[in-house]
């Protein structure tokens, strides 16, 4: 009796195993024909930490206003230093997804904390609310708003590129930013022009 519930308990074990590998071989190829079908129908991935990780739409749309999310072509020079950090894959990621946070005509200013406690910033912030990295003591200031801490240093210790302030935006020019504290952005890297801008895009699937 028990040596036939032992065999019976073989083919249910076998059809429980190969159900799940089928289902997992379903899966990755639903996954990459998802994939292909997006890239042929203007939809990107964004799996970097800067902006929500999920699915963006490409826009038409060349007209780009403040607020907007693009997608920036890397320069040559950029791509090595990220690539060279380790803050990317050259392999993996050639574009850079980010928020345009300046236009024309806008000016941003680098700030030590001393520098803002001083200034006429400090009638309309609490310090006490602001998180302040340990890496950090110096803040992105534009029109009496902080828009984020600018680091000196990176994770791993390594000096990180500083913008001259004030840095003030001419005509097709952008600043240009991510959502994390982490990002590498126009605090870093400086104003960029239009023509680095690749497409808008719209969030379509965010997680």
């Amino acid at each position: 009796m028990e040596n036939v519930q032992k065999s019976k308990r073989k083919p249910l074990k076998k059809i429980i195993y190969y159900s799940v590998l089928w289902f997992l071989i379903f899966l990755i190829i639903s996954f990459f024909s998802f994939i292909i079908f997006a890239k042929k129908n203007r939809y990107v991935f964004n799996i970097s930490e800067s902006l929500p990780i999920g699915i963006y739409q490409k826009l038409e749309d060349k007209n780009f206003q403040k607020g907007d999310l693009v997608i920036l072509d890397i320069p040559k020079e950029r791509m090595d230093f990220m690539i060279s950090r380790g803050y990317i894959d050259g392999n993996m990621l050639k574009t850079m997804l980010k928020r345009i946070e300046g236009v024309e005509g806008e000016t941003f200013k680098v700030l030590s904390i001393d520098e803002l406690k001083n200034s006429q910033l400090n009638k309309n912030i609490e310090f006490s609310s602001i998180d302040i990295p340990k890496s950090s003591k110096k803040f992105l200031v534009k029109e009496n708003k902080i828009l984020g801490s600018i680091s000196n240093f990176d994770s791993r210790g390594r000096q990180l590129p500083q913008i001259k302030s004030p840095l003030i935006l001419n005509k097709d020019e952008f600043f240009v930013m991510g959502e994390s504290d982490n990002s590498f952005d126009s605090r870093y890297f400086g104003k960029i022009k239009k023509e680095e801008i690749l497409y808008k895009v719209k969030p379509i699937l965010t997680f």
